[in-house]
Formats: structure tokens, C-alpha cells, sequence
């Protein structure tokens, strides 16, 4: 659920007077993708019409999250109400989302509401519910003040190449992965010139420090891969890696070469090396042998110890009593491999004949979906739906529930879709899409 009123705004550039729209309630049981919206300081943001100016709405802002037991109020001061006023606010706001829920979902923390003084503090407070602790937000908040140093000093090389240097440490994979994450949230708010600076640095800090001259050289042996890549292509790669990441690269990459061939290839070259007196080479040639057993067998044990965890998380959840609500409290374990391992055990329960197993097993599999799609936008939670739905009877009753979703624009993603879906071979999928998005059409 989430409630918008209109308000008046005055641009505080052009004094230009209009009508935005604010949210005032959130309520993320029902709309997962506000959540996102709202910790990353999205929602109630406007432009002004006439100058351009970014305006921030400022308004009272009721947050639900069912799923925590979460509700959190923040009334700004400069909406300037006496503390009655402020209260009797609350309340309204607390009635009009308790009426929008069913009755066993009226739950005690919701007449209790956590006010808080700053929204700052109610994002954090919503950020350690969800398990980031204070100190990985400090952690998240050095990184952010480093980047902007950093930034600032993208013109000049050599003031960059120190501040780079006395931080090379802290410039890690969390580091790149929240400067990669910041050029594409600039590029999809339309910030070329941002985009462009970040880009830029990140392609600086490449030479310039240990983790980026590791990603060069894992870049550089990795390009020119393809299909047609042979066992002689990744031996002559490997013998000619100065890097040891490099090798690590190559060796999770081309695994499947990685044979009894393979290994044959790299005797013969130790035996070469030997019959020409080159003992140095010889052994040089041994130990990237040995590391890449080495490293081999690693990869062997870090699949083993997935895999291990993906088979417990579904063992839980089969032996629950409510396996919608482990899959919950556990959502941050589900990925691809506890797909794959659910997916398995279905087809190895349609191989036995065990209906029951079956069922059981696809209840989970759809409970599991429908989690995972919490977090999409409503359209995109929609269509997946109509893909899993039995046509025409399934497909056509989703439409009729869903009716008020369907506008141009929605059809229009379905009509991309289906395009995307033929370029990748999967011609009967984009077929069945065309036919609902028939459907859609006939009901708007």
C-alpha cells in the first residue's frame, strides 16, 4: 500500500507555484519496490516544471514492513505541527493503514509506531532490521566520502595517484562495487556528466591500485575467450600469466578444458623443458601445475560447500510447519544454486513416481517465486505470473484480476519481451507470450 496526496510546492529558484504528488504512507507488504525507492531517497523527490530545479517533498511518512514487524513514523519539522497536532497525524496515518489491512494481519506493533527525530535514523533503523548493522553502515558511509576525494581529484594524475596510494587498502571490491553502482544510478537519472566522472576514475584507479591492476590482468587473459577456445589456447595463457589472479581467472573460466588432455599437454612441455636443460623453466612449469591442481580443488570444495547449503536451506523449509515464512526469515540464502537444487529434487521425484514429493516440492517452488518477485515492480510481478499460468484459462482470469495494469505501456513491455525471447532461440515461450498479450489487448 502506498497513499499519495497532492500538495502545493513553491520552486525555490523560480518561485514557480504547482501541484506534486507525495506519498505519506508505505507499505512494503504490498508494494515491494518502494523499499528500494525509498532508502535510496527516490520517493517524494520532484522537479520543478518551469526551471528544472530537484525539489524534496517534505511530509509526514508512515513505514510498514509486515515481514519485519516494522513500523516506523518520521513527521519533519518543517511541517511545523505542535505535538498534539503531530500525534493526532500519527494516529490518522497509523487507522488508514490498519484499515487497509485483513483483520489477522492487525497485529500489536502496528499501535505502537517508532517515531523517529530524522529521517536518517529511520533508514538506519529499517537497514538493521534488515540485518546491516550500524558499523557496515559507517563502513558504506567512509567508502562514500573517499569516492567523492577521489572524484575531486579526477583532473589531476598525481594528486590522485597519492590519495589512491595512502588508501590502497580500503580501495577493495566493496569499494568498486559501490562506484560501478553509482555510474549506473547516474546513468538511469540521466547524469551524463556524473556517469561520465566516475567512469573515468574507476579507469584511473584501474593502474593505480593492487585490486584494479588484479582486475586488469584477470581482463586481459580472460579477452578473445569463445567457443572455440582450445586446451593448447588456455596452456599457452596460463604458462604466459604474470599474475597469479590471472591464473585464478583463467582456471574458474576454462575448468571444462581443464582435462586429463589438458594436463598431458603441460607434461610434455615440463618434458621439454627437462630434455633442453632447462631446469628453472621445469620447475616453473611444476608449480602452475600444482597450483592449478591446487586451485582446482578449491573451486571443487567451494561448490561442494554451496551446494551443501542450498540442500539444508530446502531440508528446513520441507521439515516446516510454515515453509512460506522460512523462506522469508531465510531470503537472503536463496539464489541460483538453491534453484537448481530444488529443481533437481522435482525432477528426481517425477522420475519416482512420487506425486506427493511432487506437489510438495512445486508449493515450494512457486512460494520461493513469488518471494523472490516481491521485490519487482507490479508489471514485471504480473507477467512472470502470466508466464507460469496455463493459457488461455489461467492467463485470461490474471488479466481480468489484474485489469486496471493493463495500459499500452504494459503491452508494449510484452510485445519487447517476446522480441527479446526470439532473438534467444526461445521461439515457443515468445509465441505463448504473444497469445496473452492478445488477451491483455482484447481487455483494455
Amino acid at each position: 500500500m502506498a497513499t499519495k496526496q497532492r500538495m502545493p510546492v513553491q520552486c525555490p529558484n523560480c518561485h514557480m507555484s504547482f501541484v506534486a504528488e507525495v506519498y505519506h504512507i508505505i507499505d512494503v507488504g504490498k508494494e515491494p519496490a518502494l523499499k528500494q525507492q525509498f532508502l535510496a531517497g527516490q520517493l517524494n523527490q520532484t522537479a520543478c516544471p518551469s526551471c528544472g530545479t530537484p525539489i524534496t517533498l517534505t511530509a509526514p511518512i508512515l513505514y510498514h514492513d509486515p515481514a519485519k514487524e516494522f513500523l516506523g513514523v518520521f513527521v519533519p519539522p518543517q511541517a511545523n505541527l505542535t505535538n498534539l497536532e503531530q500525534q493526532q497525524r500519527i494516529g490518522e496515518l497509523t487507522n488508514t493503514l490498519m484499515n487497509s489491512l485483513p483483520p489477522e494481519q492487525r497485529k500489536a506493533y502496528l499501535l505502537q509506531p517508532r517515531q523517529f527525530l530524522t529521517l536518517e535514523s529511520m533508514v538506519e533503523a529499517i537497514l538493521e532490521a534488515d540485518g546491516i548493522t550500524r558499523e557496515m553502515l559507517d563502513a558504506q558511509r567512509e567508502r562514500l566520502s573517499l569516492l567523492q576525494r577521489l572524484v575531486q581529484a579526477v583532473e589531476d594524475d598525481e594528486r590522485l595517484r597519492i590519495i589512491a596510494a595512502e588508501n590502497d587498502e580500503k580501495l577493495d571490491e566493496d569499494f568498486f562495487a559501490l562506484a560501478s553502482a553509482m555510474i549506473e544510478s547516474a546513468a538511469a537519472q540521466g547524469d551524463a556528466h556524473s556517469a561520465q566522472q566516475l567512469s573515468t576514475l574507476l579507469n584511473k584507479l584501474m593502474d593505480m591500485t593492487t585490486l584494479g591492476r588484479r582486475i586488469r590482468a584477470q581482463q586481459e587473459i580472460l579477452s578473445g575467450l569463445d567457443e572455440n577456445t582450445t586446451r593448447e589456447d588456455i596452456l599457452e595463457r596460463l604458462i604466459n600469466a604474470k599474475e597469479d589472479a590471472a591464473i585464478e581467472a583463467l582456471v574458474a573460466v576454462a575448468r571444462p578444458l581443464m582435462d586429463y588432455f589438458f594436463f598431458q599437454q603441460l607434461a610434455e612441455r615440463i618434458e621439454q623443458a627437462v630434455r633442453r636443460g632447462d631446469q628453472a623453466e621445469a620447475q616453473r612449469l611444476r608449480d602452475l601445475r600444482d597450483r592449478v591442481l591446487e586451485l582446482q580443488r578449491q573451486q571443487d570444495e567451494t561448490i561442494r560447500q554451496i551446494l551443501e547449503r542450498a540442500s539444508r536451506l530446502l531440508q528446513a523449509v520441507l521439515e516446516s510447519d510454515d515453509p512460506a515464512a522460512t523462506l522469508r526469515a531465510r531470503k537472503e540464502e536463496i539464489n541460483e544454486t538453491f534453484m537448481n537444487v530444488l529443481a533437481a529434487n522435482i525432477e528426481a521425484a517425477e522420475r519416482q513416481g512420487a506425486i506427493g514429493a511432487v506437489r510438495r516440492l512445486r508449493e515450494i517452488w512457486e512460494m520461493t517465486l513469488n518471494l523472490l518477485e516481491e521485490d519487482l515492480p507490479s508489471d514485471l510481478r504480473l507477467l512472470n505470473r502470466l508466464l507460469r499460468a496455463e493459457y488461455p484459462d489461467g492467463t485470461r482470469q490474471l488479466l481480468m484480476e489484474n485489469r486496471d495494469e493493463l495500459d499500452q505501456e504494459f503491452v508494449e513491455s510484452m510485445r519487447m519481451m517476446a522480441e527479446s525471447m526470439r532473438a534467444q532461440g526461445q521461439e515457443e515461450l515468445a509465441k505463448r507470450l504473444d497469445n496473452i498479450r492478445a488477451q491483455a489487448m482484447l481487455m483494455m
